[in-house]
Parts: C-alpha cells; structure tokens; sequence
C-alpha cells in the first residue's frame, strides 16, 4: 500500500468517525431532551413560570418580565443559559418575585403558538434570555441580553449572575 492510499484511507476513516460521533451526539440530546421531562415538550409546561414555579397564562400587567427563550433542542450552554439566568433572578430579586412586580417565564420559541416570540424580541431562533418592561398592562420596552452566550462559555457562573443582574438593575432603573 504507497503513502497516499494509507493517508487517504486514514483521513476517510476519521470523517467517518466524526460523523457517526455526530450523530450518536444528536440521537443522546433528543432522547435526553424527550427523557428528562423538557418542559419545550409538553406544550402546557411551554410557557410560564412565576415566582412559586407554578404555571400560569396570566400576564403582567405592571413590572418586568424575565424571559427565557428556548428551542426544542437544548444542548448543555442552553440549560445552564436558563438555570444561571433563573438564579441570578431569584438570588437579586426574590422579593420582587414574591410582591409580583417581576416574574421569570420559559417559553419555548419552536411551538407554534410561541413562534411570534421569535420576531417580536428578535432571537434569530437562538435560545435567549430577554428583559420586557410592562406598564398598564402594554410592553413598553425589552433588552435581548445576548451577552449570555458570551458569559456560558466563559465557564465562570459568577460573572455570568453578576452580567444578568446588573442588566436587570439598569434595566428597571431606566425610566
């Protein structure tokens, strides 16, 4: 066998193996996502937990709302995205959760009835963590903390509750 055939079998070789390591990847996530009871699966749990976790349609009509947007796929990043944002709300802002002038929701963003999400907070079908300020029951404002992606990644959970609590404070501070 010359040099070239042996590199040529090796490098085929190891696309082969990416791709099959791909797709096992893919298969584990979905089966973990419809396994794990992911709320983006269950069309009831898709929208709205407030202060107790209990869920609810009712919307704000005076306060800020902290949204988590999620897709159905949900790799490692998103779920932390979504865990360290809920702390960081629960942790700076517990009493506000509990007067209810501020609520934290997950929506998932792929069911049909939340797909207008999408457009109106412009995610670009990437999972996000938004800020909407409602008064008299209208949306009056909205931030896309997009910095979140930026923060997950950096591995340091810390920094990441102090970016999201800072923007919430400056965020509810604007008149």
């Amino acid at each position: 066998m010359t040099s070239k055939k042996f590199w040529t079998a090796v490098l085929l070789l190891f696309v082969a193996f990416s791709l099959v390591e791909v797709v096992v990847k893919h298969v584990r996530l979905h089966q973990a996502a419809r396994a794990g009871g992911d709320k983006a699966e269950n069309p009831q749990n898709a929208g709205i937990a407030g202060p107790n976790e209990q869920n609810s349609t009712k919307e704000l009509s005076e306060g800020v709302v902290v949204y988590y947007f999620h897709g159905r796929e949900r790799c490692e990043n998103c779920r932390n995205i979504e865990a360290y944002a809920k702390e960081a709300v629960q942790t700076g802002f517990g009493e506000r959760l509990a007067d209810g002038s501020m609520a934290w929701k997950v929506v998932n963003f792929d069911l049909p009835a939340n797909a207008h999400f999408d457009k109106d907070y412009e995610l670009g079908g990437i999972p996000s963590v938004v800020l909407v300020k409602y008064r008299d029951g209208a949306r009056i404002e909205w931030k896309n903390l997009t910095d979140v992606w930026e923060h997950v990644a950096g591995g340091d959970k810390a920094k990441f509750l102090d970016y999201v609590q800072k923007e919430l404070r400056d965020f509810m501070a604007k008149k």
